[in-house]
């Protein structure tokens, strides 16, 4: 993701390309999707990892799991609001950063092994 952020500087924020780590045949996030309804969803979540995701593109949002974000960008919209506590502090954060003019790379090419619901899980 720095390699893509040095070359990609009209970008803000960057995604990676996320596969279930306990299923690895299986996407578990290639970015956010936002509907202007206000839902919001994991792009190719349990697609082919082999065949869905290969290719680089601007999309919404990154998945916060494995994401890059301008350090500048993300003091400037305020960070993440506490009161949503989890689940959807990320989409605001972004759809905020998106208002400012920031725009969101998905970087194929950077896969990370993501373990999903941590930290909503009891232990």
């Amino acid at each position: 993701m720095l390699r893509a952020a040095d070359k990609n500087p009209q970008f803000t924020f960057f995604a990676s390309r996320q596969i279930q780590a306990n299923t690895p045949g299986l996407s578990d996030g290639t970015g956010d999707a936002y509907h202007v309804g206000g839902l919001a969803w994991r792009n190719g979540y349990n697609l082919p990892a082999d065949t869905y995701g290969l290719e680089q593109k601007e999309i919404f949002s990154p998945v916060p799991a494995a994401a890059l974000y301008s350090r500048e960008e993300f003091l400037s919209a305020g960070g993440f609001e506490e009161d949503y506590f989890s689940y959807f502090e990320d989409v605001d954060l972004r759809f905020r950063i998106r208002l400012g003019g920031g725009k969101s790379l998905y970087v194929s090419e950077a896969v990370v092994r993501h373990v999903g619901g941590a930290c909503a899980s009891s232990h």
